[in-house]
């Protein structure tokens, strides 16, 4: 089944280029000041302004579970479970009692255990309509018999205290109406169809299989049940295991790792945030290789939604979510032999796409490594997985930060699509934010000849077509002219973006082929 995808996915994946989706350019790793035991407990910063992607070593607050970056990528939030820092790294004034729930005396609720600030226990989303007001949506267990898991949500004003921020509100329930619901511990977020507010979805746990779904906009939160769709029923006996949830890069479908179960996966709309048309990944198709049971289970689409990539402990799968029946996809992507890796093997998990296009995977054990997939968007083997292939000065938490996926703006032709936020639009103001190249002729027949800066010393050419999808992309060399020839393409308006060495965009420039 033939799938449209927006022109900024294709952006995202390839060419890192507007200004919307650097807001998870920086990603703080690691352990932080915690543990003041030696340079592998450090905390780290991943930057995606250059390729390959930075690493520093960075002291911080232990164990970051959220964060999110400014609009040209610099850190500017972050969140370890109970406190909030900002970009520098300071306490941000009123968030010393930030998720004040049943683990808030206990040191590990700082740490991202899995009831205090886990998996995706946490996500941060700027207000709607703001520069400096951001919302941080957490998990807080409560002390009821049983313990009890509430969604709470803090804002944020970075505007104050000369930009170092502070908390406006705290520990604020989420939930607005009904009876309170028992969470699960993950909450994900994906762009509502008008290109400017925010769908936030945490399914509920034990028998209850309803989602509590929320919309954020100018106005603040609003509440809709998704009571007329039930989801798989998740209990008792997974509280504490490894899962995730999340939005494929398209906004088209939303799923649910279960441990033990397997994947739930289903439509959404996201005009109306209902879901529909639920499939099931069965464990016995996402078995471990050594036949144990799925106590964890990471789930991570390509940046083009083509893909669901699925880590179940020891085996890592490629699943097609634009097939009728996405089950049946099913291919094997990688095995991993605990054998080789001593008496704590390493282990896939949570998968997250990152500025680069790749796909990352940490890992359930201590480590000091991430897992990469460099073309998630190609089927099969295609897709080049490379266990262990990037390498960290530090030891990485169990739990990679969550983030919401700022790449995604508005659905083009849905009744939603009403504020005029148009996809094509940031593409042309971001291609007008660079040095403008010169290329000639223009328009012509094919072949063209494109001027480089005076100052330029090497990097990449990227040509793309209307729709954003990559046509040509080759290495320039320090010459003052670089030629390109698209004899065989259709007539049509290009893209030509030109890249340094460290993948920093360094010039652009609308092409017309006219044969």
């Amino acid at each position: 089944m033939k799938k449209l995808v927006t022109i900024p996915v294709f952006l995202y994946s390839v060419l890192l280029l507007q200004a919307q989706i650097e807001y998870n350019y920086t990603w703080p790793l690691g352990y932080g000041s915690t543990y003041d035991i030696s340079p592998e407990y450090d905390g780290m910063l991943l930057g995606f302004g250059q390729s390959p992607p930075s690493l520093i070593h960075q002291t911080m607050l232990a164990k970051p579970i959220a964060f999110i970056c400014d609009a040209t990528g610099n850190l500017r939030l972050y969140f370890n479970g109970c406190m909030l820092a900002n970009g520098q790294h300071e306490i941000i004034e009123n968030s010393d009692s930030v998720n004040i729930g049943a683990d808030f005396s206990n040191p590990p609720a700082c740490e991202g255990i899995a009831s205090s600030g886990g998996y995706q226990n946490a996500l941060f989303l700027q207000a709607p309509g703001s520069a400096d007001l951001y919302y941080l949506f957490y998990i807080q267990k409560e002390a009821v018999p049983g313990y009890h898991f509430t969604l709470k949500y803090a804002l944020i004003d970075m505007a104050q205290n000369d930009g170092h921020g502070k908390v406006l509100l705290k520990n604020q329930s989420a939930q607005l109406l009904g009876a309170p619901l028992d969470m699960n511990t993950y909450i994900s977020a994906v762009r509502h169809g008008n290109g400017r507010d925010w769908w936030i979805v945490c399914p509920t746990q034990n028998l209850q299989t309803r989602r509590l779904v929320l919309l954020l906009s100018p106005a603040g939160i609003q509440q809709i049940y998704s009571t007329g769709f039930q989801g798989f029923p998740y209990t008792f006996t997974q509280e504490g295991k490894y899962g995730q949830t999340g939005f494929s890069a398209d906004g088209t479908k939303y799923y649910r790792t279960i441990p033990y179960f397997g994947v739930e996966i289903t439509d959404f709309n996201r005009c109306t945030g209902e879901f529909s048309n639920k499939q099931f990944i069965s464990a016995v198709l996402i078995n471990n290789n050594n036949g144990g049971p799925l106590e964890s289970i990471g789930a991570v689409s390509s940046p083009n939604g083509h893909y669901l990539y699925v880590a179940s402990a020891l085996r890592l799968f490629q699943f097609d979510l634009w097939s009728d029946s996405i089950p049946a996809t099913r291919q094997v992507i990688a095995d991993f032999d605990p054998v080789d890796s001593g008496p704590n093997p390493s282990m896939f998990y949570q998968g997250v796409r990152a500025p680069d296009g790749k796909i990352y995977f940490g890992s359930t054990q201590r480590e000091k490594f991430l897992h990469v997939i460099h073309q998630p968007d190609l089927p099969g083997p295609a897709c080049q997985f490379e266990a262990f292939g990037f390498a960290l000065p530090a030891y990485q938490n169990q739990i990679l930060p969550n983030f919401a996926d700022y790449s995604l703006l508005d659905l083009p032709g849905s009744t939603c699509d009403s504020l005029g936020i148009d996809a094509v639009t940031a593409v042309n103001q971001a291609l007008d934010a660079f040095s403008a190249l010169k290329i000639a002729p223009n328009p012509s027949s094919g072949r063209i000849q494109v001027s480089l800066p005076a100052s330029f010393s090497g990097g990449t050419i990227c040509i793309l077509d209307a729709q954003g999808r990559l046509v040509l992309s080759e290495k320039t060399g320090e010459s003052e002219v670089c030629a390109a020839n698209l004899e065989a393409s259709p007539n049509g308006l290009y893209y030509v973006l030109l890249r340094d060495r460290l993948g920093r965009p360094a010039g652009s420039a609308k092409w017309i082929l006219q044969k």
